[in-house]
């Protein structure tokens, strides 16, 4: 017993024993000793929220605390040193740093610069973490106060969106890329993501007990994972998509009709870092770094797309009317599952039947009198 844990270990020789024994002890008074720092009270305290059960969204709070609180210089600072300076100073470093984009590869997960800094919906969100985090040390009684309270994100410009989407010669690019490995599942996922609007997380939990392809009223059902409760939706599926989700569900002859669409390799869900090689794969060969073209560079596009973008791609098409009729954006807000109305609006610029139609109309009008 160390410190009321338990641990048990074989060993071929008594002294291999014995050297561990004393091994473990060690590594026990340097923890003792050691201070408690955000980082390692953080993790306890990350995995004290998961198994309370009362918290939604706690994978996006790991995840904003990975990608940002961890990667801080605040993070390694004991937990009775911080200071509301020091925690102002985590605020200013966060909004002036370079927003990056998840890619996961083969060596591990790297991070794509996006061009414009981290978004200030992102700097409150880790602010709020910090906040709730240091709230919990001061409850243990490991620091009297707490020196986030009355710490705010500053209102600055907002940043315009970056975002873009796929025209119609790109589509037709990106569907008929041909791949060496996996290409008819590759060009189902990106066949359903553009035909159907679904977020990242929302393709990799797609289960075929939710998909409907015959009868007159294709579609799929949006269950799982919930973003907000407008999430929870009905998506009709348009004939790419129905094309695309036959062939991948009846590839060998079986028909598939239960699990998930497009499981990993050992059948679990794949995270929101997966991109089923939409952009580019880096290696190494001969001592040096090259590059396997993702379908993004074999379909020809030269502009910065990301996968997410697909999701825009959906959306603005429906806006134009490119599949059919012109969309009104309280139906693409249904279709998409937004938050709400206001998210939708910034389609509203590329619809015929917009507000910016209907004041030139209106010009026209007004020049003729």
């Amino acid at each position: 017993m160390l410190d009321g844990e338990a641990f048990s270990q074989t060993f071929d020789a008594e002294q291999d024993a014995w050297d561990w024994l004393a091994a473990m002890r060690e590594l026990g008074t340097q923890a003792r000793k050691a201070p408690e720092t955000l980082a390692t009270f953080g993790a306890k305290w990350l995995d004290r929220r998961e198994l309370s059960g009362g918290v939604r969204h706690v994978k996006k709070e790991r995840s904003v605390w990975r990608h940002h609180v961890l990667k801080s210089e605040i993070s390694t600072m004991p937990i009775k040193a911080i200071r509301r300076k020091h925690v102002a100073a985590f605020v200013s470093a966060m909004q002036e740093r370079e927003a990056v984009s998840p890619i996961k590869t083969r060596e591990g997960v790297r991070y794509r610069p996006l061009g414009r800094t981290v978004g200030r919906q992102t700097v409150v969100h880790a602010l709020r973490l910090v906040r709730t985090c240091l709230d919990a040390a001061a409850d243990q009684g490991l620091r009297e106060s707490n020196p986030a309270t009355g710490v705010r994100v500053p209102r600055g410009q907002p940043a315009a969106p970056v975002w873009t989407f796929l025209t119609e010669e790109e589509i037709a690019s990106v569907l008929t890329v041909e791949f060496p490995r996996n290409d008819l599942r590759r060009r189902a996922v990106y066949a359903t993501a553009i035909f159907t609007g679904l977020r990242m997380s929302e393709l990799w939990h797609l289960r075929w007990e939710r998909v409907r392809l015959e009868g007159t009223r294709p579609l799929v059902e949006v269950r799982a994972p919930i973003k907000s409760a407008r999430a929870v939706r009905d998506v009709p599926l348009l004939p790419p998509a129905i094309k695309a989700l036959r062939e991948w569900r009846d590839r060998g002859g079986i028909r598939r009709a239960t699990g998930l669409v497009w499981p990993r390799e050992d059948g679990g869900v794949h995270d929101d870092t997966f991109t089923d090689g939409w952009f580019d794969h880096p290696y190494r060969k001969d001592g040096k770094l090259r590059a396997r073209p993702g379908a993004c560079t074999r379909a020809g596009i030269e502009r910065d797309v990301r996968f997410h973008d697909l999701r825009h791609t959906f959306c603005s098409h429906l806006a134009q009317g490119s599949w059919g009729r012109v969309w009104t954006m309280r139906e693409i807000c249904d279709v998409a599952g937004h938050s709400s109305i206001s998210v939708t609006m910034r389609y509203a610029h590329l619809s015929p039947g917009g507000v910016h139609a209907a004041a030139a109309q209106m010009r026209a009008v007004w020049e003729e009198g």
